[in-house]
């Protein structure tokens, strides 16, 4: 899968994988919030994650996209009930809805909201 096509969503589910089974592109309903920062070489990326087991998981990583300030770097968490998306690591940064990575998803020939109303409720 190509990184510059889809942002770096991929690569961060690869990582992710061990410690989630989950975290696997199949396992993903909807990616329905986003942020990304880029400093210089160094891009950081937040994303909200549906999983079709009903989990919602926030995925922060972190890439030196010229590989010599930092390394990469993953950071996974459950979201608790009621918790619609955390706060990013960088307060200039800001949520959207990532409808590039949407489009990767088994069931992006759906509207976004029949996906969510069929498996949500």
């Amino acid at each position: 899968m190509d990184s510059g096509s889809y942002g770096y969503f991929p690569d961060a589910l690869e990582q992710a994988a061990p410690a989630n089974q989950d975290l696997r592109l199949d396992g993903v309903m909807l990616v329905p919030w986003a942020w990304q920062i880029t400093e210089g070489s160094v891009a950081t990326f937040g994303w909200v994650v549906h999983l079709w087991t009903g989990e919602r998981v926030y995925l922060e990583y972190r890439v030196d996209e010229a590989g010599r300030r930092a390394p990469e770097n993953l950071a996974i968490r459950t979201l608790r009930d009621g918790e619609d998306r955390p706060a990013p690591s960088d307060p200039d940064a800001y949520w959207f809805e990532p409808i590039h990575v949407n489009s990767l998803l088994p069931g992006a020939e759906q509207p976004r909201h029949a996906a969510r109303s069929r498996h949500l409720h």
